[in-house]
């Protein structure tokens, strides 16, 4: 049994599929290998391992049992728009000979909507070219009103990223407006573009606009930049001093 969700994706989102298996009887060992192809049978996505997971090898599975697996297709930040069929084929550890014919569904496509990037980097008030690690750089940002330090006060921060390689990871962006003793009064946290652009959305040299909102009553730095939200480790931050 197989099911997917969700059917309409954009380039670096992922396909998630839930496969239930049940051998008539202990299996040997095998590699379960996934794709996306496009409309013309390009492969755009081509993934092998294990059916279930590696921590429960098919060797360990037991005649009628049923094992539940979920797998992640990612879709490439430059994978085309338009319908991808998933496919799928098994193979035999021992020898690597394909099982059978490959096995194309239909019924499990998807439908890849277009992303409008940009790769021309626009004027902006503070250049920074800070980089975040060797993938990502902060080119600089834009901050409305330009004095926010009254009390009350709410800024628009304006970033302007650019990535210089495909990114693997899905980042977080925060905005931290720090007081004069370092300590957090406000914090703003999310996927770039409230969600839209994803790191793994990004193109090589392309630049991403990427506003926040902030309240900066009473603050003199701004702490910002990218972290891993599985782990928490940050990519790099970057602080900017308040007039």
């Amino acid at each position: 049994e197989l099911t997917a969700g969700p059917r309409t994706l954009q380039p670096g989102d992922d396909l998630v599929l839930v496969m239930l298996w049940q051998p008539p009887s202990p299996p040997p060992n095998h590699t379960l290998s996934l794709g996306l192809l496009a409309a013309n049978n390009d492969v755009i996505v081509d993934q092998s391992g294990p059916p279930a997971s590696a921590d429960y090898p098919v060797l360990d599975w037991r005649g009628g049992e049923v094992v539940r697996a979920v797998h992640h297709l990612r879709i490439p930040a430059d994978a085309p728009p338009g319908p991808l069929t998933l496919a799928m084929r098994l193979y035999t550890v021992a020898t690597g000979a394909p099982i059978g014919l490959p096995v194309q569904l239909p019924a499990y496509s998807v439908t890849v909507t277009a992303i409008d990037h940009s790769f021309v980097v626009p004027p902006m008030a503070h250049p920074l070219a800070a980089d975040l690690g060797p993938a990502v750089q902060l080119l600089g940002y834009d901050l409305d009103p330009a004095a926010p330090t009254k009390l009350g006060q709410t800024g628009t921060l304006t970033l302007y990223w650019q990535s210089r390689a495909l990114l693997d990871q899905r980042y977080t962006v925060f905005v931290q407006a720090l007081g004069l003793d370092g300590a957090v009064l406000a914090q703003a946290d999310q996927t770039p573009v409230a969600g839209l652009r994803p790191t793994t959305s990004w193109l090589p040299g392309e630049v991403i606009t990427d506003h926040y909102t902030i309240p900066l009553a009473g603050a003199t730095h701004l702490s910002l930049g990218l972290y891993d939200p599985a782990t928490l480790e940050r990519l790099g931050t970057v602080t900017i001093a308040l007039p």
